[in-house]
């Protein structure tokens, strides 16, 4: 398979992929509908990419993709941890919600990067 056929089988299944959801919400489905369709969709995604004999990913892209990554990482965090200590500074002057906004982004920072942390140590031990 090429990779122009790749993008075309991987466009398709996105296709379907988002009518199966939309469809799902609009007949108020369970919840278990759209997840198993997303499920199959990676699988096919991924036995499309096995079928595919042409080289998809250089080392050149694979470096820019990591440094793009590392910028976005650090990017979001300041500003998410900015945003959210502004908020919670003044949560006096401004609604209640915001509070809470600022809160969840403080904690959703957090667990980013202990999650971080965690793969970071993984892939130290592995390479």
């Amino acid at each position: 398979m090429s990779v122009r056929m790749y993008q075309l089988c991987t466009g398709i299944i996105i296709v379907a992929l988002a009518a199966l959801v939309g469809w799902s919400v609009a007949a108020e489905m369970p919840v278990i509908l759209p997840l198993m369709g997303a499920l199959a969709a990676l699988l096919l995604i991924r036995l499309c990419r096995r079928k595919t004999r042409e080289v998809m990913v250089d080392e050149r892209i694979q470096r820019i993709n990591e440094k793009a990554a590392a910028v976005s990482y650090r990017v979001f965090s300041i500003a998410a941890v900015t945003l959210g200590l502004i908020f919670i500074s003044f949560k006096e002057s401004l609604p209640p919600a915001f509070s809470i906004i600022g809160e969840t982004l403080a904690y959703a920072v957090c667990g980013l990067m202990l999650i971080h942390l965690a793969f970071y140590y993984y892939y130290k031990s592995r390479l």
